[in-house]
């Protein structure tokens, strides 16, 4: 069976199926991100910003990267907790990211 322009049918919902989880993707770390900008830090009180948000990402997802490529095979939770470094007074804590919430202060 082909569409209207000769592209098989499960061609099409394959596409538009990846493009539907991108999208949803996208929301859900564009939340996570929002979340976290807006908290305030525990040491001092200043907000984090969006700049230590998109730092403690992408710290995260290179620290799983890493991770995995030392262990490969291994499971590891992506979606763990994301050190963020306050940028008023530098403390770094702990951002879970199921729970939306900073748990103290990082080692």
């Amino acid at each position: 069976m082909t569409t209207l322009l000769g592209i098989p049918a499960w061609v099409v919902a394959l596409a538009v199926g990846g493009l539907a989880l991108l999208v949803v993707w996208l929301l859900v770390t564009r939340r996570q991100l929002g979340t976290l900008a807006a908290l305030a830090c525990p040491r001092c009180g200043a907000t984090y910003g969006r700049g230590a948000a998109v730092a403690a990402r992408q710290g995260h997802t290179a620290a799983v990267r890493s991770f995995r490529a030392w262990h490969p095979g291994s499971r590891v939770d992506p979606q763990g907790e994301w050190i963020v470094a306050c940028p008023a007074c530098a403390a770094t804590a702990r951002f879970n990211v199921a729970s939306g919430k900073v748990n103290g202060e990082s080692a």
